[in-house]
């Protein structure tokens, strides 16, 4: 067992351990030097890409046969290799026209959608649905009555549409799908008639004008009466006629104020929607017949809180749910019994549902199905089935369709098993496993152990070890992985897991303070589970570069407290209808008890920072608990829930208002259950850095504006940076990473940045 393992042990397992030997002196520089800040940017995550060879291997299948093709890195650069999957055999790509038949699905314009037969690809322009000839590139119009704000496939207000209209360009298409014979599009119409107008300044407009504009979308607030509505057509290619889906009412997607998911059948005739009531309380399955025009219920499922089809939104192969069967059965994720498991349903009439898995543990991602004669299989991930280890790694499964059979463990190793590969998005993931489901790659790792890259039979068998990644450009920059922990809740009974990175340069009898990164929200996890996420090689919903302030003599700290998913509904439920508490006693209970546990840290210097949902819980942390936090950078957070998407009501639970009712009586409504951060803007005491971009679509700047006037109102000392023309991401800009270590460095630290920093050219 190596040092990196030992430690992975020791933080892991000696919850009752005693206390380390008191720590005497703080870590206290009164400068801290370029060279420190130089080692800190060479760990960011824009810039450790390409600094571990072969972090993983993304296998793209050829055709229906079981031969695939990957880059790999190399002395020389990039090469690409095939591999036999039947022996686990590479050879070199020098058959180009194999290669190419691999290919087609990686040329395509991202804002077409290409037919499944390839001859055609539909886009919008200007309200309506086009067809692109993809041999000649003629085009056609295939729908006609296209409007503003009632547009097909158009990409609804809330989201991310502002550098489009600065542009003056068109997303690409939202709620489309094809027919498997290429025959029928169905695409979503998106009806924000009634939503209301909001207006952006365009301060600094891109053509150069000294002259502000104005740039106005449509977009609903929690409290609204008027959301965007969607409904759903069926074109057929050949003669433009179109039919609108009689769906039921309230009928949208997972996230909420978005299309239905739509499944196809083989054979094209029919038509599955998955549809979620805005609260996500119910869930029905939806069978559409197009011959005949008729739609009908086929499953339903109602909850308490709220639903979820998959336990993470972010990174994901989204929601887990599998037509059969040429549509008479369904597998179906559900957190019925308390925990995220499978069930095989009947769509048939007589609503048979037999659960396929069953545990205290959690179903992750549907990877593969097999339907084969007399039996098949359904292939998975999950966490915290296997005992002793981090429950939330995730390990690779199978269980029969038919009979009652064990749950078959695929991927046995102690590591986090990764068999979905993430979309450049956070947005969706897509399979490892081949098109016949006899074979399929893991991409496997811990903290302390770069990845190794496996094929694998159906069964689990390995057939061949592809690569093992070499991390040495990584460690040679001076990474050193984090350390494990598990602590309790504040209930004194939850167990509760995180990581921590210890400083750089570190020395015994020394207490060095503390930066919590924190995000929090309801829909993902932020602690890292393997090698490629804690050193920022793969970021971490959206945040990334948490290891950088160990450069500057920091010690980092991140928790997944209740209120998050991957573990039971109990414990994804802790934060629904009281999101303006965000679960922070939790973290307020872990670092209490890792400061007894670690005397390294210096608990009377605790700072936090996050974006995001991570900006909302740190400046909430600075006004909840300012005897514990005397630090905060918090970057674009949604500070008063009355400037929230109507999604968010799947977490947060409905507004409620004076008058009763869910709806804002009028504009200037507050509800009554969610206190903003405004109201507790004069409890603040220590240093607060707010950074907010001009243009932000996720979190409205004025939800900013709110807690800005606030404090100014409380009379209270705060900092400020605005970002003019930028969206949600500018996490990655260097100036907004220099000025947040400067902030932490003068106000936790205590000491002085280098004067004029500036990032090394790389």
């Amino acid at each position: 067992m190596g040092i990196r393992q030992a430690g992975f042990v020791l933080a892991w397992v000696c919850s009752a351990c005693p206390p380390e030997a008191p720590a005497q002196e703080p870590h206290s520089p009164e400068q801290v030097t370029r060279a420190a800040y130089d080692q800190a940017a060479s760990l960011l995550s824009r810039n450790v890409q390409g600094t571990v060879r072969n972090v993983e291997v993304v296998p793209h299948w050829i055709g229906d046969r079981d031969e695939f093709w990957y880059e790999r890195d190399t002395d020389q650069g990039t090469e690409i290799v095939i591999v036999d999957a039947a022996t686990g055999k590479k050879r070199p790509a020098f058959d180009q026209d194999r290669l190419a038949e691999a290919l087609p699905g990686f040329v395509t314009d991202p804002l077409q959608l290409a037919a499944p037969n390839r001859s055609v690809a539909a886009f919008a322009r200007s309200h309506d649905v086009w067809l692109r000839d993809l041999d000649d590139g003629a085009e056609r119009r295939l729908s006609q009555d296209g409007e503003e704000h009632f547009g097909y496939g158009t990409l609804p207000g809330w989201s991310a549409k502002l550098q489009l209209l600065r542009q003056g360009l068109e997303g690409p298409l939202t709620g489309a799908s094809w027919s498997p014979d290429s025959a029928k599009l169905l695409i979503s119409r998106t009806d924000e008639r009634k939503v209301g107008a909001y207006p952006y300044l365009d301060l600094l407009p891109a053509d150069g004008s000294a002259r502000p504009r104005t740039l106005e979308k449509r977009i609903a607030l929690i409290g609204d009466r008027e959301i965007p509505r969607f409904p759903m057509f069926v074109f057929d290619v050949a003669s433009g006629a179109s039919r609108q889906v009689p769906l039921p009412d309230d009928c949208f997607g997972e996230l909420g104020a978005t299309p239905p998911q739509a499944i196809w059948t083989p054979d094209s005739r029919r038509i599955f929607f998955l549809c979620l009531a805005p609260d996500a309380s119910r869930f029905e399955l939806v069978r559409y017949d197009l011959a005949s025009g008729r739609a009908a219920t086929v499953f339903e499922e109602g909850a308490d809180s709220f639903l979820d089809l998959n336990h993470s939104l972010y990174r994901s192969m989204g929601a887990n749910v599998r037509v059969l069967a040429g549509g008479r059965q369904a597998i179906t994720f559900s957190q019925r019994d308390g925990w995220g498991h499978l069930y095989l349903v009947d769509l048939e009439g007589r609503g048979d549902i037999r659960q396929l898995t069953r545990g205290e543990w959690v179903v992750h991602d549907i990877v593969a199905v097999d339907e084969s004669e007399g039996g098949g299989f359904v292939y998975f991930t999950a966490g915290g089935r296997e005992p002793e280890r981090n429950p939330y790694w995730r390990h690779v499964y199978r269980v029969p369709l038919d009979g009652d059979a064990e749950v078959e463990l695929l991927t046995p190793e102690p590591a986090d098993h990764a068999v979905t590969v993430a979309a450049p998005a956070l947005l969706g993931a897509a399979s490892t496993f081949a098109p016949s489901g006899r074979y399929f790659v893991a991409n496997s790792s811990t903290l302390d152990s770069p990845p190794v890259s496996r094929l694998h039979r159906s069964d689990g068998s390995v057939i061949a070890t592809l690569e093992r990644a070499d991390a040495g450009e990584l460690f040679a920059r001076g990474y050193e992985p984090p350390l494990p922990f598990s602590v309790k809740a504040a209930d004194g009974e939850t167990d509760l897991y995180g990581v921590i990175y210890r400083p750089k340069n570190f020395e015994e009898g020394r207490k060095y303070p503390v930066i919590e990164h924190i995000y929090g929200g309801p829909q993902t996890n932020v602690v890292p589970r393997n090698f490629a996420s804690a050193a920022g090689v793969e970021r971490i919903g959206g945040q990334g570069d948490i290891s950088t302030f160990t450069a500057l003599g920091f010690a980092v700290v991140t928790i997944d407290a209740r209120g998050t998913p991957w573990r039971s509904k109990a414990f994804h439920d802790v934060m629904w209808k009281k999101h303006d508490e965000f679960a922070l006693e939790d973290h307020v209970a872990a670092l209490e008890q890792l400061g007894e546990r670690f005397a390294w840290l210096d608990m009377d210097r605790i700072g936090i920072t996050g974006h995001s949902w991570g900006g909302y819980s740190s400046a909430l942390a600075m006004l909840r608990y300012p005897e514990v936090y005397k630090v905060a950078v918090s970057s674009a957070g949604p500070y008063d829930y009355r400037y929230l998407y109507p999604p968010f009501v799947k977490w947060t639970g409905w507004p409620e208002y004076e008058d009763g009712g869910r709806f804002a009586p009028d504009a200037a409504a507050r509800p009554v259950n969610l206190t903003p951060h405004s109201a507790l803007a004069s409890r603040l005491e220590g240093k607060m850095l707010i950074v907010y971009g001009e243009h932000d679509e996720n979190s409205l700047p004025a939800s900013t504006v709110t807690l800005i006037d606030a404090l100014i109102e409380a009379n209270r000392d705060f900092d400020l940076l605005l970002l003019p023309n930028r969206d949600h991401f500018y996490t990655q800009e260097p100036y907004f990473i220099r000025r947040r270590w400067d902030y932490f460095v003068k106000h936790l630290l205590g000491a002085e940045p280098p004067d004029d920093y500036s990032f090394p050219q790389p």
